[in-house]
């Protein structure tokens, strides 16, 4: 007998059997069966494969084999499916009884009457109400007669009637959950199409992604009079709304089109961001605090603690009802709907308040108040309720006996992590900064014994987050931190790999003695203990002298160098003026090991002055460069021997050296290189540099030559060169091909590391390798680039460990020629003449003004192969680049055009200026600007090369490779995102932004600062405004206010958004009124965007603002627009006064007759 499917009912798992499920349907007296097979569609298509769970809620359709039986009340158990077909096609056909209808059920039902608020249908001779909110279309579009699907909502006992709903989304439910609202939330903006008016209740919208929206009467207006003014809501009329509720019955969103809630920032408590700097009323003042208004219904109470920096006790004397206050939200809980705020002005200025744990950095100051005072420990609470807690020791460089005495509840003070974990959401903080105290504490401290400055051996007896700690002799312990175990980061890393509690370590020396006994591995300390060069007392201490040291940590003005006995200094950063400023901190970090001279020294404070400038720190010669290269190479091969013995995993490195035959496979190949295996299991890298002729395949074998041996990683980088492979296989060792010392031969860069430079030799030394140092000292952090597969001269000097050490010819001034000891003698920096060997690749050029050189007349021979001007007084740098006839080295440098005849040299005099004179100058001007043009192509061409690799790239998780084997490239995050964009998937879009904005590294500040480009340009295509807005302000404080700003700028102009470029360039008028470039470019848009006047009437309130030695630029730049965009006449008036005030500048004559050729005006240039 077939089964009859009957009625659709909504029930539970209540347990599970052997062979199925009971369900709980509610119904008193009466059980239902689900038997597994019935399970397995629903299971498999709507369950994730799993089985089904007790308690699991169902939409069952009920089957029986005998219908008489079931209706006579003689079955208890009712035998059910789940199948999600059956639940979708489930209806009723036949019944007298309307008992028998339950919510859930569908129906055929035949339109009886259509009406403005519905239709009225008769089912099973039962009539049947359906609202015009659970239509799909408007009434007016059904017939009578037509039969529609139907699903029963409720019934009216009173009147008998049904209320049925017609809406997709019920009628084809097929019991698996479903998102009604898709992506939309309460709050959002978006824009709605009408789709039909109700009279006296409201507006019927479309909204994004087939969703309806209902605007009622009351929500389409500031001013409740809209009744007579439906009519302007004509169907298909755009609107801009806000979401502010669902009704996921109707399958409504509820909106409102009131511009005074489109403009609040926020209509939910969960849309608070902790940090946010809030304008907030005053609307009651108590005694306790006072009660501000957020927004409509959202209020926060403001205590005391929080009024200002010191606590209030009156707080009815500082502030009134109505008051308008800038707050800083400390925390939001939307479980108990409440928002804390603070008034303190202190974190209220705050820029970039910590929110989270995982945002401190060790070292990181910042502000937080006191919030509990112990006995022995304070509690200091920052933003989103993270503390911290400071102990005794670290409340003052002073002994604290009671907390109570120095501090209160309340206090605002700026603190310093000392140590953090933000798993376990732990902080240890302090109060101490900078130097230790000078108040005679050395005098306390126990004398120290000399023969403790050399220490023979230690036994690592256990180790910490940040050191080891050591038995020495005499049962003593010292502590080694991780920073002091070499001056270089790869050795300090490879010792952290190696060593374990019970190690013995040799090569250490005495640091200093505070608390404990502090030990340092640093090679340039070691060196100095070997030589007695070590302190004992500071009177030891002479201007002049030249030390190793630690960097301590970095102020606004300098960095605290620390050296032997914990004597501290500054290096005043204005002495390193050389490296730009917002490097420094990049460049020198703390715990890095550098080299000082002495300049000052304060006898009465202990303290001194030193400068780590490379040319007060440098001997002329390469003993100083060499011996930095040869300390590195002996710590790393040690390092490398350690590291081999303790961890086996690294056994297939320890036969592989520099200079080694091997045959790699090819795994992947990327868009930088490729990654492959030896054959005995080795992890390679070949970097696109040394392909050589090939292109690399997938799975193919090639012949290589190891350059560089990484156990960090661990991997090898090698080269597939054809000419270096050749070379490395023809080479024999014979009495000819042996290298002697000072032998010059030339050399090609094949590879380039932070501490040296890996050459290979030509010559009779073809298919040896030599290592070159890149570095002075260990203050030569500005490392210059080199450029791989350059040719230059190399000395041979030392052979150490298996590896030969050489220097470029020009650095070594005993075999250097005559020709390059003047430029040696006038630069005191070596490595500025590189470029000699076309090493360097081209600079930049700039123009210079002429700077007069006053030198005695020197003749020389023409044997001596050296071209030198006759010096003379007022002798451009143009006017000295003449050279000989002949085969003469020269400096390759591209600045220079080298020309082979010989030009006699001659005098000009300043005012001369010939016709021959404009032409050359305009030759140079046309011939820089084309090979500028010519570099920003090769750029263009580097990108897109960069993104062929990623065009072949088809998912998801091929992109999540490619930012796993790039973390740092922009250009793969972009791609990344765009292909979420394309796709139509914002959501995934930012998520991968704010990865890539957590994942770069902080040193990659231009990559960074093109993720957040790329992240502000689709949210201002896609996103919506008050969303741009926030994320432009997460932009600005984690870069340059000005340049993102200014970048923001270019962006909504790019996308026609004329009202929010004006707007920002409004606020930035205001807030970055004396940078001459917010000026510049405001003017920029507006002549372009055709608004001369209000361009002009700008330039009086930038000449207001800006200091007067901007003024002439800014001028210029209004006077070249006027030229451009507006009043030519106009433009010339700007010039004749501004020539008339300067009339010494000549560089004013020049523009002005630039922009009159421009504009076409011939005889008014001449």
């Amino acid at each position: 007998m077939s089964a009859i499917s009957l009625i659709l009912l909504f029930g539970s798992v209540s347990s599970v059997e052997d062979h199925g499920y009971s369900v709980e349907l509610g119904i008193k007296g009466l059980k239902a069966f689900l038997p597994s097979k019935n399970a397995e569609a629903f299971i498999k298509t709507c369950n994730c494969g799993s089985p089904l769970s007790v308690g699991q809620p169902l939409w069952c359709v009920t089957q029986f084999k005998d219908k008489f039986k079931c209706t006579e009340g003689e079955n208890h158990v009712l035998t059910v499916t789940i199948d999600p077909l059956a639940v979708q096609s489930s209806a009723l056909t036949d019944t007298s009884n309307l008992n028998c209808f339950l919510p859930g059920m569908n129906f055929k039902g035949l339109i009886q009457s259509v009406f403005d608020g519905g239709l009225v249908v008769n089912v099973l001779t039962f009539p049947g109400h359906v609202h015009i909110t659970h239509l799909w279309k408007h009434p007016k579009l059904f017939s009578v007669g037509q039969q529609v699907s139907l699903k029963l909502l409720y019934i009216d006992v009173n009147t008998k009637t049904l209320h049925l709903t017609a809406l997709p989304k019920h009628v084809q439910f097929d019991g698996r959950p479903v998102k009604v609202f898709g992506d939309l939330q309460i709050s959002t903006i978006c824009e709605a199409k009408v789709a039909w008016t109700q009279k006296k209740k409201g507006v019927m919208f479309h909204l994004p992604n087939n969703i309806t929206g209902f605007a009622a009467m009351s929500q389409l207006s500031d001013v409740n009079k809209e009744s007579a003014k439906l009519q302007k809501y004509t169907p298909n009329s755009t609107h801009k709304c806000r979401i502010l509720g669902f009704n996921f019955m109707d399958g409504l969103a509820l909106i409102t089109l009131k511009k005074r809630i489109l403009q609040m920032k926020f209509i939910q408590i969960n849309e608070i961001s902790v940090g946010e700097l809030l304008e907030v009323i005053v609307k009651d003042v108590t005694a306790n605090g006072i009660l501000v208004k957020l927004a409509k219904s959202i209020f926060s109470f403001i205590t005391c603690l929080h009024l200002a920096d010191v606590p209030i006790k009156k707080p009815e004397k500082k502030f009134t009802p109505g008051m308008k206050l800038k707050c800083r939200v400390l925390g939001v809980d939307v479980e108990k709907n409440k928002v804390f705020l603070t008034h303190k002005q202190s974190l209220v200025k705050l820029k970039d308040p910590v929110t989270e744990y995982s945002q401190l950095r060790p070292q990181m100051e910042l502000e937080g108040y006191i919030s509990a005072i112990k006995e022995r420990v304070l509690i200091v609470t920052f933003f989103n309720n993270v503390k911290g807690y400071v102990t005794l020791k670290d409340m003052s460089k002073e002994k604290v006996e009671s907390p109570d005495s120095l501090f209160y509840v309340g206090q605002v003070i700026r603190c310093r992590v000392v140590f953090f974990n933000a798993v376990e959401k732990k902080l240890k903080l302090s109060f101490n900064f900078g130097d230790e105290p000078v108040t005679s504490p050395r005098k306390c401290l126990e004398p120290l014994d000399i023969s403790i400055r050399k220490i023979n051996e230690a036994v690592i007896l256990s180790v910490d987050s940040i050191g080891y700690t050591l038995g020495i002799q005499n049962k003593r312990k010292a502590f080694l931190p991780f920073y002091h175990l070499s001056d270089f980061h790869e050795v300090q890393e490879l010792r952290k790999m190696s060593f374990k509690p019970g190690h013995k370590l040799q090569g250490l020396t005495f640091f200093k003695q505070k608390e404990k006994l502090i030990l340092t591995m640093k090679e340039s300390f070691v060196s100095a203990a070997d030589t007695n060069n070590l302190l004992e007392t500071f009177e030891d201490l002479k201007n002049g002298m030249f030390l190793p040291a630690v960097i301590k940590n970095h102020q606004d003005y300098g960095m605290f160098l620390e050296i032997v006995n914990g004597y501290t200094g500054l290096c005043p950063f204005k002495t390193l003026s050389y490296i730009q400023p917002s490097n420094l901190q990049e460049l020198f970090k703390p715990g890095q090991s550098v080299m000082t001279r002495l300049v000052k020294i304060d006898t009465e404070k202990q303290t001194f002055l030193g400068s780590v400038n490379i040319k007060e720190c440098c001997e002329s010669g390469v003993d100083s460069s060499l011996s930095t290269l040869r300390s590195y190479l002996l710590s790393r091969t040690k390092a490398h021997l350690q590291l081999f013995n303790e961890q086996d995993e690294l056994a297939v490195y320890n036969d592989l050296k520099v200079g080694d035959f091997v045959e790699v496979v090819v795994n992947s190949v990327l868009k930088k290189g490729i990654l492959c295996d030896t054959i005995t299991g080795a992890k390679g890298l070949v970097t696109k540099d040394h392909f050589g002729d090939l292109q690399p395949k997938v799975g193919k074998c090639y012949q290589g030559v190891i350059l560089f041996i990484d156990l960090l990683t661990p991997c090898i980088e090698v080269t597939l060169d054809s000419k270096v492979v050749q070379a490395v296989k023809s080479f024999k060792e014979t009495d000819k091909t042996k290298l002697k010392t000072n032998q010059i031969l030339k050399a090609n860069i094949l590879l380039m590391k932070p501490e040296f430079m890996l050459m290979g030799l030509k010559g009779h030394g073809s298919g040896k390798f030599v290592y070159v140092p890149v570095k002075q000292n260990l203050n030569d952090v500005n490392l210059k680039p080199f450029k791989i597969g350059s040719y230059t001269e190399v000395v041979i000097k030392d052979y150490i460990e298996g590896l030969q050490l050489a220097v470029f010819k020009m650095h070594d001034l005993k075999v250097t020629p005559d020709k390059y000891h003047q430029a040696e003698t006038n630069q005191s920096n070596l490595m500025d003449i590189v470029e000699e060997a076309n090493v360097m690749p081209p600079r930049k050029v700039r123009k210079r003004t002429t700077t007069e050189v006053k030198k005695p007349k020197k003749v020389l021979k023409k044997s001596e192969n050296i071209h030198t001007i006759e010096n003379n007084e007022n002798v451009s740098d143009n006017e000295c680049l003449k050279s000989l006839q002949g085969n003469v080295p020269r400096l390759t440098i591209e600045v220079f055009s080298w020309k082979g005849e010989v030009i006699p040299h001659q005098k000009y005099p300043h005012r001369q200026e010939s016709d021959d004179e404009m032409e050359t100058t305009k030759s140079e001007s046309l011939e820089m600007k084309n090979r500028k043009h010519a570099e920003e192509l090769k750029l263009q061409e580097h990108e897109l090369d960069q993104l062929k690799d990623i065009t072949h790239v088809q998912s998801s998780s091929d992109f999540e490779k490619l930012v796993l084997q790039s973390p740092n490239s922009s250009v793969v995050w972009i791609a990344y995102m765009t292909y979420h964009v394309e796709l139509g998937e914002l959501e995934k879009a930012r998520l991968v932004a704010e990865r890539a904005i957590n994942t770069i590294s902080f040193r990659e500040e231009q990559e960074k600062i093109n993720v957040w480009m790329a992240y502000l340009n689709m949210e201002t295509i896609y996103g919506d405004p008050t969303d741009v807005k926030k994320l432009l302000h997460r932009a600005v404080s984690c870069n340059n206010p000005l340049d993102i700003n200014l970048k923001m700028c270019n962006i909504y102009v790019a996308n026609g958004k004329t009202f929010e470029v004006e707007e920002l360039f409004t606020f930035l008028c205001h807030d970055l009124k004396h940078e001459k470039l917010v000026w510049k470019s405001y003017a920029h848009f507006l002549f372009k965007s055709g608004q001369v006047d209000i361009a002009r009437s700008v330039l009086h309130h930038a000449l207001l603002d800006l200091d007067k030695r901007d003024h002439v630029e800014v001028i210029i730049k209004f006077a070249t627009l006027e030229f451009s965009h507006g009043d030519i006449e106009r433009g010339c008036t700007i010039f004749e006064n501004l020539i008339a005030s300067y009339l010494g500048r000549t560089d004013l004559w020049s523009v002005y007759v630039d922009m009159m050729v421009k504009s076409g005006d011939i005889a008014g240039a001449r």
